[in-house]
């Protein structure tokens, strides 16, 4: 029965990924012009290796609004240009993570 509701879950995961991903797609090419517009030359697509579920390791893509040396704790995230910050509230820089969906 697991199994039926997680073949089930996939489908619909894999559905409203493909409804979503052509706005998703704009969006993103959107914001990637303007995170390269603060931090020109790096890459606007972030990857990050994390451990999944049975600690499968995969990795996770984002787009870079936060500077290379950004610190955690110490470095204030007001100190961004307004633009990025928003960009963060919005959460739009989560939007290359439909990719992860498709990946499984």
């Amino acid at each position: 029965m697991k199994r039926v509701q997680g073949c089930i879950k996939r489908l619909f995961d894999i559905a409203v990924v493909v409804l979503v991903l052509p706005f998703a797609a704009v969006a993103t090419i959107w914001a990637a012009w303007r995170v390269q517009k603060y931090f020109p030359g790096r890459p606007v697509i972030l990857r990050q290796e994390r451990i999944g579920l049975h600690e499968k390791h995969f990795y996770l893509f984002k787009l870079r609004t936060l500077p290379v040396d950004y610190r955690p704790g110490i470095d204030d995230v007001s100190d961004l240009p307004p633009e990025l910050v928003r960009l963060r509230r919005w959460s739009m820089d989560e939007l290359p993570q439909l990719l992860n969906v498709l990946r499984g």
